[in-house]
């Protein structure tokens, strides 16, 4: 995933509200049962909330759409 093992641990066991560890080999140790799909549905929160690289164009709350197109042509071209 490219991201820091502990922030992501963090994340995992706080939204599980369990407790758990990273073994030698980085992976996640989780007291607990747990179906894999919720795993996979955490992992996926965690991946769209905290993406890995920074957008081109900062988020503008106050800009209408055609504002926003207008920045990315100017960025881009």
């Amino acid at each position: 995933m490219h991201r820091q093992p502990e922030h992501v641990m963090a994340f995992l066991l706080a939204e599980l509200g369990t407790s758990g560890s990273l073994d030698g080999q980085q992976r996640l140790v989780v007291k607990g049962r747990f179906a894999p799909k919720v795993f996979e549905g955490i992992l996926r929160h965690y991946v769209s909330k905290f993406p890995a690289t920074p957008s081109p164009l900062p988020y503008l709350p106050f800009a209408d759409h055609c504002c926003y197109y207008a920045l990315l042509f100017l960025f881009f071209f």
